[in-house]
């Protein structure tokens, strides 16, 4: 219900109501004395909101038998962004996904996910009612690990007709 004050009706309806994409008003007044009932429509594009993107790794460097937590929070200046964040690279094994919770999930990358050199890994947040999709990339630097070899003889000194066992 909205009072006419001078033939007009004012109101305002709060933030973050309306659907993303066109949204319909209608009006609708329902007649007195002097007039009969009316109804009217005006429409309103509402447009996503873009959200900010902030990832932090457990480890900038790291080698490839250390385990890794990414964290990755999604802001806005609307409500609290929902929905899906997904992690991937060009030397992963698949995709981590995750739903967030308070704005925010952790990937737990597991040991040898992650190759030798410079990962580039992207961080996708698929977006919402309210945000939009966004992503943004991560550079690690992972270092390979040094094996140790150890060679073992089945002689120390031996005779040139006597056959040899190496293991290793």
């Amino acid at each position: 219900y909205c009072p006419l004050v001078s033939g007009v009706c004012s109101f305002t309806i709060p933030m973050n109501t309306l659907s993303n994409g066109t949204d319909t008003l209608t009006a609708t007044y329902s007649g007195d004395s002097d007039y009969t009932s009316a109804t009217g429509t005006a429409t309103e594009t509402v447009n996503a909101l873009s959200p900010t993107l902030t990832v932090k790794p457990s480890a900038y460097s790291l080698t490839a038998a250390t385990p890794l937590q990414v964290t990755v929070a999604v802001s806005g200046t609307g409500p609290e962004p929902t929905g899906t964040v997904d992690l991937c690279c060009a030397y992963m094994v698949g995709q981590l996904s995750g739903n967030l919770s308070g704005g925010t999930f952790t990937f737990n990358v597991t040991p040898f996910e992650l190759t030798g050199g410079l990962d580039n890994l992207t961080v996708e947040y698929e977006g919402d009612t309210n945000y939009l999709p966004a992503y943004t990339h991560l550079a690690l630097s992972v270092s390979k690990i040094s094996p140790v070899l150890t060679v073992n003889t089945s002689a120390k000194s031996l005779a040139s007709n006597a056959p040899l066992t190496v293991s290793g």
